[in-house]
């Protein structure tokens, strides 16, 4: 009889230069001293299978992400203004 081993994770849907982030974010922890991928499978352009441990973990780096690409607007009078998230400036 020979033994299977399962192990419960997430699909996750997203567009290729998102999927390609999670990717190079997971073979960075490798290189940091991680023991394990948390990419179980890459099934094709648009889907990933992930530990379901660690979709926290690619929430904030995601998150981390889009911080880092929001930029303040400067107005004339030289003062800057938070810029605005999302449709109707709504977070």
């Amino acid at each position: 009889m020979s033994a299977c081993n399962a192990e419960e994770g997430v699909l996750i849907t997203c567009d290729a230069p998102i999927k390609q982030f999670i990717l190079y974010t997971d073979e960075e922890g490798r290189k940091k001293g991680s023991k394990e991928s948390f990419v179980l499978h890459d099934l094709d352009e648009t889907h990933l299978l992930v530990r379901k441990g660690s979709v926290p973990a690619i929430q904030a780096a995601l998150e981390e992400l889009q911080d880092s690409n929001a930029f303040s607007r400067v107005d004339l009078s030289g003062s800057s203004q938070p810029a605005k998230k999302g449709p109707g400036g709504k977070k």
